[in-house]
């Protein structure tokens, strides 16, 4: 059964269906590692390291209604994967042509090595366009260990099949200018979500002021539909 949306990442995600668990970006930020730490039972989903779930593939997944989807291994990241595991993907996402799922990754570049059918949307999340973020001037690579930001813009830009969804989320200190541009350079975006770190109390990222956010969010409302996640002072 389908759980409350209030329960999820993405709130028009019907479902998550995670038949690939694991990710090595190590970003600091991942509710998902924690979650896995605390109560998995499998010994791999506890180390996060990416590995599989295949028996999740014989669930029908949920009906999905306009703007609905299924959100397909957010529980870690699918560049991990082999290319036997994205085609077998591939192969579930064709065999429920009436659904919509949602793929998403760190590394789009790797999807990029694929075709997606027409009802899989891609995403990607661009947290930030800055190298070196805040009055700290903190390395972004101290954040994450997956390819810049701007290295994901430049690999989802070229989806030309499927539609694009880009999360800026949890939302870090940012150009307003370089990232309207980026966005407006992507021909198949269709949503943006946005929203703040869910735990600031833990990760202590550099933050944005509320009053930049919400000017960003103004300019992008200009460009497609955006979602609000959690907007909240830094």
């Amino acid at each position: 059964m389908a759980r409350n949306n209030s329960e999820r990442m993405y709130h028009f995600s019907r479902e998550q269906k995670n038949p690939m668990v694991g990710c090595d970006f190590n970003c600091i930020y991942c509710a998902f590692r924690k979650l896995q730490q605390r109560f998995a039972t499998c010994a791999d989903c506890k180390t996060f390291r990416p590995h599989y779930h295949l028996e999740r593939f014989l669930k029908t997944p949920a009906r999905t209604g306009e703007n609905e989807f299924v959100s397909l291994c957010l529980n870690g990241d699918i560049s991990f994967a082999s290319d036997e595991f994205v085609l077998r993907v591939i192969d579930y996402c064709t065999q429920w042509k009436d659904r919509t799922f949602f793929i998403q990754s760190k590394n789009p570049l790797r999807l990029l090595d694929f075709h997606f059918p027409s009802n899989v949307i891609l995403g990607t999340t661009i947290e930030t366009d800055q190298m070196y973020i805040g009055k700290d001037r903190i390395p972004y690579s101290e954040i994450s260990k997956a390819p810049f930001p701007e290295m994901r813009y430049q690999a989802i830009r070229l989806v030309e099949n499927n539609d694009v969804h880009i999360t800026m989320e949890p939302l870090i200190d940012f150009d307003p200018d370089v990232l309207v541009n980026w966005m407006k350079d992507i021909p198949q975006l269709k949503v943006i979500n946005i929203g703040y770190d869910s735990r600031p109390d833990l990760n202590h990222l550099p933050e944005p002021p509320l009053e930049k956010t919400l000017d960003l969010i103004d300019r992008l409302e200009l460009i497609t539909e955006v979602r609000r996640k959690q907007i909240r002072p830094a």
